[in-house]
């Protein structure tokens, strides 16, 4: 006895074109949204970033940045992480120690 598959089982009925669209207005304003939140979280730790502007330079010493180091990574694009880039410029900076 072969298996044939019926008609109902196979196909599924039609969506109605209200629901598709309401489907696709979600998906654009929770996608929105998402980057919404995301533009304001980079915007808000940038701004914390910057606090470090405030701080005298021996205690940026002590970090192991500059104050033109800071001033250069708070300056970059909102989409770039500046603590990333002034981490990355911190590890270049520093002095291989031979043990």
């Amino acid at each position: 006895m072969a298996y044939q598959s019926t008609p109902c089982c196979t196909e599924l009925p039609p969506r109605p074109l209200g629901a598709t669209v309401v489907q696709m207005l979600k998906a654009y304003l929770s996608n929105a949204l998402r980057r919404y939140r995301a533009h304001r979280e980079a915007h808000v730790a940038r701004d914390a970033f910057r606090g470090m502007l405030s701080l005298d330079d021996e205690i940026l010493d002590d970090i192991g940045v500059t104050r033109s180091n800071v001033e250069w990574a708070s300056k970059l694009p909102i989409h770039q992480s500046a603590a990333q880039a002034l981490d990355a410029t911190k590890k270049r900076a520093r002095p291989k120690i031979r043990r």
